[in-house]
């Protein structure tokens, strides 16, 4: 026998079912379903039934109900965009500031329909070095690496970094200071994959994570989800990084130098602060990590790296490596650091973090061998210098003298310097124009915005006329 109760169940179950059909079939193409009064006629129900089969179409994201308003049908995406909204909110993921930056509105479409193409001056994975060609030079370095490899070589199979790489490396970092070994060096397949493995075995739950204000390490959200300790190294009037609360604390702590310079301010820690830091980090147990990742690829003068003044590298970790925009072949990664913790690296490496592209290692190992490396280097800083010439030329023509940039700021960046602009305003009427403001690097004052120069020339030309036009409206 069947209660009234588990009729009412069943009925507005087959309700909900039904209205599902229909929405699937395309039955309201206004996008709204029938009001709660129509549905009630057309289903002979109660109020009751109706909002019980409502409820569940709106818990499955199929629809979302309004006070006063007819319940909207989502389409497939944004029901699944709200689900992963409510879920990332529950779970309490913090979303990188690197992420946050690109978001904008949506651009509103043309007379055609079509949306308009958006200009992103904020990307950082864009790069475009077409006219920057070393394919000759890797072309001869792989031809002499699959050589050696058809005569039966079997590094192939070596996921831990092969010798002959690791000894190029040693060579490299030398003409820095630096006194490596092949066993105080570990190959990591991308930079993100050195500062997660580093944050996986040095950032604990009570670790101090230091940075400095302005930086990389705050807009990435390197080691966020290791410590929620996380200390900022402030910049002072002088545009300096101060370096006295790191000092002071005598928690266990980690500093992370990336980029080298405070950005957008352009100041590098001068020889005689490193040297303070890294006596003090030998005292109170912390350490460094230093990321010279770009140093080869950005010119000017440079003080030495701060493990060249740690020669037992007890205190200091460094990340460096051959770019992808350097060298797309022979592109990797590397930690050097005191063979203990490399060898404690080693052990706690997820495999994905270790490079799998062995051919790639024995292809940059011969560019050393045959002494390649510097005409690669000295390639791209010709063609960098000539594209830099170009973009700052575009720059002073649409701009003059009311603002003025620094170029570049840090690898592959700009900053302009909008000042007497209202920026958080045009950052909000932006739409064919993507661009980053300083906050999501730490600024307090924002005024700097953040550009790519290693975009096409045609893209940069545009993307600043717009900004000029975003400036000229909402400025």
């Amino acid at each position: 026998m069947t209660t009234e109760n588990e009729e009412n169940v069943t009925r507005y179950r087959a309700i909900a079912r039904v209205l599902l059909s229909k929405i699937e079939r395309g039955e309201w193409p206004d996008g709204l379903l029938p009001g709660r009064r129509d549905l009630m006629d057309t289903f002979s129900a109660s109020r009751r039934t109706i909002d019980s089969a409502l409820d569940i179409l709106e818990q499955g994201r199929w629809i979302k109900r309004e006070p006063k308003r007819r319940p909207r049908i989502l389409a497939s995406e944004s029901a699944f965009s709200d689900k992963l909204g409510i879920f990332l909110s529950r779970s309490g993921f913090r979303e990188p500031r690197s992420s946050q930056a690109l978001r904008r509105f949506d651009v509103p479409a043309s007379a055609t329909g079509a949306k308009k193409r958006v200009v992103e001056l904020a990307a950082y994975v864009a790069e475009n070095w077409a006219e920057h060609a070393v394919s000759d030079i890797e072309h001869r370095a792989a031809l002499a690496a699959l050589k050696e490899l058809r005569s039966g070589d079997m590094r192939i199979f070596d996921t831990l970094g092969i010798e002959e790489l690791k000894k190029a490396i040693c060579r490299r970092v030398a003409r820095w200071g630096i006194k490596a070994k092949p066993s105080e060096v570990c190959i990591v397949s991308r930079r993100l994959q050195a500062y997660r493995l580093l944050s996986d075995v040095l950032i604990g739950p009570t670790t101090e994570l230091w940075y400095p204000a302005v930086s990389l390490v705050k807009h990435c959200g390197i080691a966020d989800r290791h410590t929620r300790r996380r200390c900022e190294l402030p910049i002072d009037e002088n545009s300096g990084v101060r370096i006295n609360d790191f000092m002071i604390s005598r928690s266990p702590k980690v500093l992370m130098i990336e980029p080298d310079e405070a950005v957008p301010m352009g100041v590098t820690l001068p020889e005689l602060e490193r040297g303070v830091l890294v006596d003090e980090a030998r005292k109170s147990g912390a350490f460094i990590i230093e990321d010279i990742f770009c140093r080869e690829v950005t010119e000017g003068e440079f003080p030495p790296p701060m493990m060249s003044l740690d020669p037992r590298k007890e205190s200091v970790v460094l990340i460096g490596g051959h770019p992808l925009w350097l060298s797309p072949l022979a592109t990797h990664t590397f930690i050097i650091a005191n063979e203990q913790l490399i060898e404690h690296l080693l052990a706690c490496a997820r495999r994905d973090y270790l490079i799998p592209e062995v051919f790639g290692q024995v292809v940059a190992a011969k560019i050393d061998e045959l002494k390649l490396h510097d005409e690669m280097i000295s390639r791209f800083l010709e063609f960098q210098r000539a594209h830099i010439a170009r973009v700052d030329e575009i720059l002073r023509e649409t701009f003059g003298d009311r603002f003025t940039w620094r170029m570049p700021a840090g690898f592959g960046t700009i900053w302009l310097d909008l000042s007497g602009v209202d920026l958080k305003r045009i950052h909000r009427h932006r739409e064919d124009v993507n661009f980053m403001p300083g906050w999501y690097f730490g600024e307090k004052e924002a005024r700097h915005v953040a550009l790519r120069y290693t975009l096409r020339l045609e893209d940069i030309r545009e993307g600043v006329r717009r900004l000029a036009c975003l400036i000229d409206e909402w400025g």
